[in-house]
């Protein structure tokens, strides 16, 4: 009877310390590539196993999952002026398939950031090269409606070559869905927005906005980086 514990009790723990993952990989598809990838990913050892990729998907450069595991959200990224995109897909976990649901503007050009907020409920991209952000609400079977708000930072930095106007480079929500925070390469500033999920445009200025913010010491500089993009 011991034996057979012992036995049970093996076969659990392995079970539980060696579970699979999904692993979802974006890529630029101006060569061979076909867009999204998927893989098995076993956490205990590094492995990864091929199982299906999309073959029309343009340029899907950062990915987002959505918190029931369900859909995947992919920005594509074109350069030109009002070609960026944002694309939606409802995953099958038992076969590991990706099915595009449909796509939207991202609010810009350039898009290099998508997320999604905690109720499923919001979508929100970053555009490089247009320095937009933009608020997109999610439907019921995870479709993507146009976008409700669209904010046009502005603004330019010391760096003239790369710097010469706003370059939003992603859409941080805060860890208690109060706040996104958006590092903006090409004005050398970190915008807050409050967040109201209830809103139809839920994005408001901070009552401080942390490009605002005297900072006299350079530590506290690099603390208030580091938490950004530790987010």
């Amino acid at each position: 009877m011991r034996s057979l514990l012992l036995f049970v009790c093996l076969i659990l723990s392995q079970w539980l310390f060696a579970q699979d993952y999904y692993l979802f990989v974006g890529t630029y598809t101006s060569g061979k590539s076909k867009g999204i990838y998927v893989y098995r990913f076993n956490s205990q050892t590094g492995e990864t196993q091929w199982v299906s990729n999309t073959d029309s998907s343009n340029n899907p450069a950062f990915l987002a999952v959505s918190p029931n595991g369900k859909f995947l959200y992919a920005i594509n990224e074109a350069g030109s002026p009002q070609s960026g995109r944002v694309s939606a897909y409802v995953f099958d976990a038992a076969n590991g398939n990706l099915r595009l649901i449909n796509q939207q503007p991202s609010g810009g050009f350039g898009p290099c950031f998508v997320t999604i907020d905690k109720t499923g409920k919001w979508v929100l991209t970053g555009n490089y090269m247009s320095g937009s952000l933009a608020a997109l609400p999610v439907n019921k079977d995870g479709s993507l409606a146009p976008y409700t708000q669209m904010i046009q930072q502005e603004g330019s930095s010391v760096n003239k070559s790369r710097q010469e106007g706003p370059h939003v480079h992603s859409t941080f929500i805060t860890p208690d869905q109060h706040y996104v925070l958006t590092p903006n390469l090409g004005t050398d500033k970190v915008m807050i927005y409050a967040f109201h999920k209830k809103d139809q445009q839920p994005l408001k200025p901070a009552a401080q906005p942390l490009s605002l913010i005297h900072i006299s010491e350079p530590t506290r500089l690099l603390s208030i980086s580091y938490a950004v993009f530790c987010l």
